[in-house]
């Protein structure tokens, strides 16, 4: 947290003053992990008594109790439902970061590593891919009370932040450019395409080295 999370957040202006850092102890006093959903009461508590009002899960799936499996719709469910009505009862939002596996049509909660019940549940569904320059675009590829599809473009670049110690950490930071009506699904249609092309041309590289040296 002090070398990476906290500089992030220095980076990007925010005041570390209304910033809370979620400890877990266990019983034995040792540092242990959140555990959801089994530890929802003790998340509320601390949302109540610190007044927070914007959560984040960085690995969503890192505070998922191990026994529940990420791949299982109804293991997710059980995971995020208690999630949403957490959210729901004290007014709180909940970002949960989780990753893209293998495209799977131009659905992108298909795209999602594990359950299409991570998107299915979620009121809402930011979706980020890279361009060949290396432009991010973001795009709200679910979102229930928007009206339409919103895309803008994004690149990370790279700030000086001085820690505690003394030293100084490179950190990256988010500049938002321009509102763009390409979508991010269009960028990793782009990038699966070029995937098929790149393992075309080996595959047609092995059958020719394997018939000449056969």
């Amino acid at each position: 947290i002090e070398q990476v999370v906290k500089p992030r957040l220095v980076a990007a202006g925010a005041d570390l003053n209304r910033v809370f850092f979620h400890e877990v102890t266990t019983e034995r006093g040792t540092e242990g992990a959140l555990r959801l959903p089994q530890d929802i009461p003790l998340l509320a508590e601390a949302i109540r008594d610190n007044n927070i009002s914007f959560m984040v899960l960085d690995a969503a799936k890192s505070s998922m109790d191990p026994k529940l499996d990420g791949y299982r719709d109804d293991d997710v469910r059980q995971f995020l439902e208690p999630l949403v009505k957490l959210a729901d009862d004290y007014d709180v939002t909940i970002l949960g970061l989780v990753h893209f596996g293998k495209r799977d049509g131009r659905d992108t909660g298909k795209l999602l590593l594990g359950s299409i019940a991570w998107s299915q549940i979620a009121r809402s569904v930011l979706s980020a891919a890279q361009d060949e320059d290396g432009t991010l675009t973001v795009t709200n590829t679910k979102a229930n009370l928007a009206k339409s599809e919103v895309s803008r473009q994004a690149s990370i670049v790279e700030v000086d932040v001085p820690l505690d110690d003394g030293t100084v950490s490179t950190i990256g930071r988010i500049e938002w450019g321009d509102f763009t009506t390409t979508s991010a699904v269009e960028l990793l249609d782009r990038s699966e395409d070029q995937d098929v092309d790149d393992r075309t041309d080996a595959e047609a590289w092995l059958e020719d080295f394997l018939t000449d040296n056969g």
